[in-house]
């Protein structure tokens, strides 16, 4: 039977021997395997690289640092930032002062209410430095605020010089070695992840009918001179045609941690479907 596919398809015998109007089949759908994530990694800024704290092949955990530039200027700056803000001296004093300003305005108004032993242009002057030490406060708390914010962008700009991993994975490459020089942006490592993994088929958009997101499917897989059969689930399918092949893509994640299945290998994806009875 010619079906017109670029698939082996072998007929599993009827079931407990139950006759159905239709038979159970497998179809092998070629492949390949694909990372999930390849990554190109840099940093916002520029500078020299003062410590790489990785080496190709290492696997490495999800914020780990990968490198970081000279930073001891931004360090310094950070610590200058931190002094300005936690210094509260100032503040603390313009304060006290607002605190006995009104007490004293109350007394003297109290004063001038019940006896008139003090004058209307001495309980104005008071009201005056009142008005006056409360701005000075105002400021100051203002002047705090600024101070923290500023405090933040130094760590930011700080943080900046440190590349640490997005996602745990596997360093493939790097491009740039210790003691050298880096642009803004410039890709320094290459990071990519190992599981989960992707086997990425083209299918006969036909095909496509018996299979739907999270259905379970059986990969064949070469590690070496062996091959391994693990499970797969479907975890995206196309919805648009290929124009020039007019095939569909399917991709299916499984999980990679045991064995360790290199990305790039072939692979064949199984593939229950139904056909009529001959």
């Amino acid at each position: 039977m010619t079906l017109g596919r670029v698939v082996i398809i072998s007929v599993v015998a009827g079931l407990l021997g139950v006759i159905n109007p239709a038979l159970a089949v497998e179809q092998r759908v070629t492949g390949f395997t694909r990372v999930v994530e390849d990554l190109a990694l840099g940093l916002p800024v520029a500078g020299r690289i003062q410590h790489l704290r990785v080496k190709e092949g290492d696997r490495i955990a999800r914020g780990r640092v990968i490198l970081s530039l000279d930073k001891r200027l931004e360090d310094l700056e950070y610590k200058r930032r931190v002094v300005i803000r936690d210094d509260r001296t100032l503040l603390d004093a313009a304060r006290q002062k607002v605190e006995i300003l009104r007490r004293q305005l109350t007394a003297t108004r109290t004063l001038y209410e019940n006896s008139r032993s003090v004058s209307r242009d001495e309980l104005d002057a008071k009201e005056l430095e009142l008005a006056s030490a409360t701005a000075e406060r105002q400021r100051l708390e203002l002047a705090e605020k600024t101070e923290r914010l500023e405090a933040d962008l130094a760590r930011v700009q700080l943080d900046q010089r440190v590349l640490r991993a997005p996602t745990a994975g596997r360093i493939v490459k790097i491009h740039k070695r210790q003691g050298e020089s880096v642009q803004t942006h410039e890709p320094v490592v290459q990071l990519v992840t190992i599981t989960p993994c992707l086997f990425v088929a083209n299918i006969e958009e036909a095909l496509s009918e018996n299979i739907q997101m999270g259905m379970k499917v059986v990969l064949h897989l070469k590690t070496g001179s062996r091959t391994v059969q693990t499970e797969g689930t479907i975890s995206f399918i196309s919805p648009v045609l290929d124009t020039a092949s007019g095939l569909l893509e399917v991709h299916a994640t499984f999980d990679n941690r045991k064995p360790e299945i290199r990305p790039g290998v072939m692979g064949e994806m199984l593939i229950e479907v139904s056909e009529p009875e001959l």
